[in-house]
């Protein structure tokens, strides 16, 4: 007797994402065993992601230098009918994998090459130290079986485009930078709102930003951006639209702030700038002083201690404190004077570590980058970024090795500070430290230690909301679970746990990893370092159910090295390049515009270990009119497979009111009364495609492939119809 056709409903096909760790064998394919460039709407449908939209077309961070004229002819290729330009640049310092781009070269006739094929945007390949070569579309033609000589001379550009390593963005009053740090060329540059314009070098004249690894740290402190490098070095400083310079603890007092009050070695030192805060019986270090009253300057500058509790007066910043003359000379006479140039240097040294975080109206920083004090935290006084003391009235600092406890087998490491609800945390290789009562340090303390789990990435840290995530070598975690559970039951990634740690490398690779939370869209993105996969993780934080783990899909061939997230959209930065998260198209770095967007289930035996004979399916997809998918299947234990391609433009589709991201609106009326926004949403383009498969099996991967190229794609259901068979033996 014939069976009928039953149908296998799949409502949110890979709609738990991917899952390489736990029982892949599942009843419905809502696992995924791949999942390229796509994410999850709004609705928890699988789509694709959005692209690389580059911010304008002059928004190129690029050097270029005039080749030198010696030789004549600088660009060159070897033999005939070759693809292949070689230039002559003396010790240029270049990369294999750099990107250039070639203008102002002329060509020899005979070679067959037009100048639109040399002058070009290249990727290069290093032969030496003062040669380099990259290709051509063209073809050299010339009958000529030794150098074709490519002319040009001085007039030959090579526009360089250095990596971007670091991105910020630098918010303050009435707008905004975009801060890009590039190791490869060692500048720091800034784009100006909307970013729209060529970056500018804004290295200025800080020589410490000159680094080969760099790796700078930003953070926005009272209307003002630092930076800390990675290697040691000072903190750079940067206000509005100028350049970054050195912090300097030096504060200039104003013109005579030097007062005698009678005839004695005391005096009166009056500022006028809330940025010096100093206590009683503390050194500080006068310089630039003249001549006063008698007073040699040379027994005014130099380190003096403050006598008594100094006057403030806090609503103007301004205020006074008394030193003793470094000698026993006493005024002549009672006046002010001491010039205009009279620096007064608050207690305390800068530090110069590669870690810095602001809250709690200070400047938290590593001490040092080497030795003992890269695992001391300094801290600034408040809002008074140039006081750096020892202790909490205008500054202090925090070993965080001071405590036996905090030490998990002996030695530790600081790795990264960060802040979460009313707390400081310092995140250290193997072991976490949370201290409370960080906006009244006189008050400091330790909260909890946690062993056992830790973090190997500084940049890996991201506030999501009221929690903090970060990787470890467990995987990536979360400390609000950490502290409510334990280490092993926060991993974040436990599905796809192996090959997410094998991606990003060794441990020479963890102070490269970048991150960013996409809080637009839920995401929290990591950077693999491993330049040969090209692969973002993305974690999407929008849990479908607390007994499921969080949803992780990958962005593959997008070559993107940093972001950073502000008001709602992800700025990306890439070779030379920066873009926003936008569109459904990469208009650059990579060649094509378009990518590819994958999925395949894990095994799926619908509940039955039956044969299922396949006989159609039914996809339902919201698409745009001009995108094509391929839907495929593949039997698990039978290895039968086949696909079928649906060019959208050839299959009618039902336009139906939804809100942002497919959501069905509850009101689909068109009458004005229930039209608006609240009600009426956007509309989408549903298709059902309807295929014809083959194929038996007790078991099935599910598939679809399909190229992002303007429009959200999204996959709402899938429906197989088979006849069902024998139970398996």
């Amino acid at each position: 007797m014939a069976t009928k056709l039953g149908s296998l409903v799949v409502r949110n096909p890979g709609g738990y994402g991917l899952n390489f760790e736990a029982e892949t064998y599942m009843n419905a394919p809502t696992f995924a065993e791949t999942a390229d460039n796509m994410v999850y709407d709004v609705s928890g449908r699988l789509s694709n992601r959005k692209g690389f939209s580059k911010l304008h077309a002059n928004a190129t961070i690029r050097v270029a230098p005039t080749l030198a004229s010696s030789p004549a002819e600088p660009l060159r290729t070897t033999t005939s009918n070759t693809k292949e330009i070689i230039v002559a640049e003396s010790s240029h310092g270049r990369a294999t994998g750099d990107y250039v781009t070639v203008s102002g070269a002329t060509t020899n006739a005979s070679s067959g090459l037009t100048t639109a094929h040399i002058n070009i945007r290249a990727v290069i390949t290093k032969i030496d130290a003062n040669n380099w070569k990259y290709y051509t579309s063209g073809t050299s033609t010339s009958a000529a079986s030794g150098i074709v000589y490519i002319f040009g001379g001085s007039s030959v550009v090579v526009t360089s485009e250095p990596s971007i390593d670091s991105m910020a963005v630098y918010n303050y009053s009435g707008s905004e930078q975009l801060i890009c740090a590039s190791t490869r060329n060692q500048k720091i540059y800034h784009s100006v709102t909307p970013y729209s314009s060529t970056p500018t070098d804004v290295t200025g004249t800080v020589s410490s930003t000159a680094k080969a690894d760099g790796n700078w740290q930003f953070v926005n402190f009272d209307n003002k951006i630092y930076g800390s490098n990675a290697v040691d070095g000072p903190i750079i400083v940067k206000s509005g639209t100028g350049a970054f310079a050195p912090l300097t603890g030096g504060i200039t007092l104003g013109a005579n702030p030097i007062a005698t009050t009678n005839t004695s070695v005391e005096m009166v030192i009056t500022y006028n700038t809330a940025e010096l805060t100093i206590g009683n019986g503390q050194v500080v270090t006068i310089s630039g002083a003249a001549d006063t009253n008698g007073i040699a300057a040379a027994n005014i500058n130099g380190d003096r201690t403050v006598k008594e509790a100094p006057v403030l007066n806090n609503l103007a910043g301004t205020g006074t404190f008394k030193i003793d003359a470094g000698s026993s000379d006493a005024a002549s006479s009672t006046g002010s004077g001491g010039g205009s140039s009279v620096v007064a240097t608050a207690p305390g040294t800068i530090p110069t570590g590669g870690l810095i975080h602001s809250a709690f109206g200070r400047l938290w920083v590593q001490k040092s980058y080497t030795g003992t004090d890269k695992n001391v935290i300094s801290y600034c006084g408040t809002l008074t970024p140039s006081s750096w003391g020892v202790d909490t009235a205008v500054g202090g600092e925090i070993d965080t090795l001071g405590t036996f406890g905090s030490i998990a087998h002996g030695y530790d490491e600081l790795v990264a500070i960060s802040s979460f609800d009313k707390f400081l945390v310092a995140f250290l290789r193997n072991s976490i430290i949370i201290y409370s009562s960080p906006d009244s340090p006189n008050d400091l303390g330790i909260e909890r230690i946690i062993q056992g789990v830790g973090c190997i990435s500084r940049d890996s840290v991201q506030q999501v909301g009221r929690d903090l995530i970060f990787l470890s070598t467990n995987g990536l975690q979360s400390l609000r679970q950490v502290i409510q559970e334990n280490a092993d039951i926060a991993d974040l990634s436990a599905l796809v746990r192996r090959q997410f740690l094998t991606s990003l490398g060794s441990e020479a690779n963890w102070p490269n990893i970048k991150s960013v939370y996409n809080a637009e869209d839920g995401q929290y993105w990591i950077k693999s370092p491993n330049s040969d996969l090209d692969e973002v993780w993305v974690f999407d934080l929008h849990s479908l159910d607390n007994d499921i783990p969080v949803r992780v899909t990958k962005f593959k061939g997008a070559s993107w090295d940093t972001f950073t997230y502000f008001q709602g959209d992800v700025y990306i930065g890439s070779t030379g390049l920066l873009g926003k998260y936008d569109g459904y198209v990469d208009q650059s770095p990579i060649d094509s515009t378009k990518y590819v967007c994958t999925w395949r289930s894990n095994p799926a035996d619908f509940g039955s270990s039956n044969l299922k004979f396949l006989k159609k399916f039914v996809t339902t997809v919201i698409s745009g009119s001009s995108d094509t998918i391929n839907v495929l299947f593949e039997s698990v234990d039978t290895g039968q497979s086949g696909y079928e391609t649906f060019v959208i433009t050839n299959t009618a589709g039902a336009s139906r009111l939804s809100g942002d991201g497919g959501v069905i609106a509850l009101w689909g009326a068109s009458d004005a009364e229930w039209g608006e926004a609240e009600w009426g949403g956007g509309s989408s383009t549903y298709y059902e495609l309807n295929g014809s498969c083959a194929g038996a099996g007790r078991a099935w991967k599910l598939g679809i492939d399909f190229e992002s190229n303007g429009s959200s794609i999204a996959l709402e259901q899938l429906a197989i119809y088979a006849k069902t068979g024998r139970e398996g033996r």
